[in-house]
């Protein structure tokens, strides 16, 4: 019968022929149910994929491929940066705004002092 320590922090590791017969991977969780105070059943929860769930829903349309969606992903996001002036609104908006009290000529020679 395999055996297990518990560190300081309440972490166990499972034995690995434990691990091979309940077929636990990576991702899995596992429930703990109480039966008494010595002893617990543990309980394999497998991680669901993405990909398990295709088919649950109904589609109300037909799916036009991942290139047809790439390219009006593509427009979409032309569309909206094409007349974007971002740029220009956040340049207008800090131009000016980082000061020392320094004048030019002050900075210059503060940027260029030798030791």
């Amino acid at each position: 019968m395999p055996i297990s320590r518990a560190t300081s922090k309440g972490r166990i590791t499972i034995p690995a022929d434990v691990r091979k017969v309940l077929n636990i991977e990576q991702g899995d969780a596992l429930l703990f149910e109480v039966e008494s105070d010595q002893a617990a059943l543990l309980r394999v929860v497998k991680r669901q994929r993405l990909t398990d769930l295709q088919g649950a829903l109904r589609a109300t349309q037909r799916f036009p491929g991942k290139e047809a969606v790439r390219e009006e992903v593509g427009q979409a996001r032309g569309k909206r940066d094409k007349g974007s002036d971002r740029g220009q609104r956040l340049l207008k908006h800090i131009w000016g705004r980082a000061t020392s009290g320094m004048s030019t000529d002050g900075i210059m020679a503060f940027t260029r002092e030798e030791d």
